[in-house]
């Protein structure tokens, strides 16, 4: 059985309630290296860990925009906790270029027959917006575009081509405080791997989202993830 569909996953995230506390610091603006001392890029397992308090920290929040970007964050920190460092995808976004932070995950039966990708762009460390398009087969599932903390939108019409390469070697797993099961199933085998998405996403026009955001289109972006193949069905 392959998961629930991505927005049925938000939904239930923002449910949870982890004990835990931490502080978070900035840490993806060390990956832009501009002068000769720049700050030395994180390690996987330090981002890994830095996502994972993020989460933490916004739980803790209690409130609907917070909750919702923890769930994000522990979306997002599922390829990175199993070693991907995140990679870049620039969009067009009502005639603007926006260029994100981007990772893919992607759930494989135990036939290898359907597979469903989700593709995780976002534009900085503090997880502020974000954007999840879900797709079975090349087929669109689902499209989340988190613009503000009251505005939830999922695109009413969507063309969605992603394909994946790679498939070949192994992960390396930092155990995290938010782990989300129903993407990482710890008996899946998991293996790395590249993740290529064109896509036309429309939003119908609601209060809060900025009519730049109404269409998004992505061409050809490819960035890293991680494939989970289950081992039973």
């Amino acid at each position: 059985m392959l998961p629930q569909p991505l927005a049925e996953i938000l939904q239930i995230m923002r449910l949870v309630r982890p004990a835990m506390c931490g502080v978070v610091v900035g840490f993806t603006a060390a990956l832009a290296a501009c002068s000769s001392d720049a700050l030395t890029a994180p390690s996987l397992g330090s981002l890994a860990h830095n996502y994972d308090s993020l989460a933490t920290v916004l739980y803790a929040a209690h409130t609907y925009g917070d909750s919702t970007r923890a769930s994000a964050a522990a979306i997002i920190n599922v390829a990175i906790s199993y070693g991907v460092m995140p990679g870049h995808a620039t969009f067009n976004a009502g005639g603007m270029t926006e260029t994100w932070s981007g990772d893919a995950l992607q759930m494989v039966d135990s036939a290898g027959t359907t597979a469903v990708t989700v593709t995780s762009l976002w534009p900085d460390d503090s997880v502020s917006k974000y954007l999840f398009v879900e797709s079975q087969d090349s087929t669109s599932l689902s499209v989340a575009n988190f613009l503000s903390d009251t505005t939830l939108a999922y695109s009413d019409t969507s063309t969605v081509i992603t394909t994946a390469t790679g498939g070949t070697g192994s992960c390396t797993h930092v155990a995290v405080a938010n782990p989300v099961p129903r993407f990482a199933d710890p008996t899946a085998v998991c293996t790395p791997i590249q993740v290529t998405i064109t896509a036309v996403l429309h939003f119908p026009v609601m209060t809060g989202i900025a009519s730049m955001f109404d269409q998004i289109t992505i061409t050809s972006q490819t960035v890293p993830g991680v494939r989970f193949r289950k081992t039973h069905s």
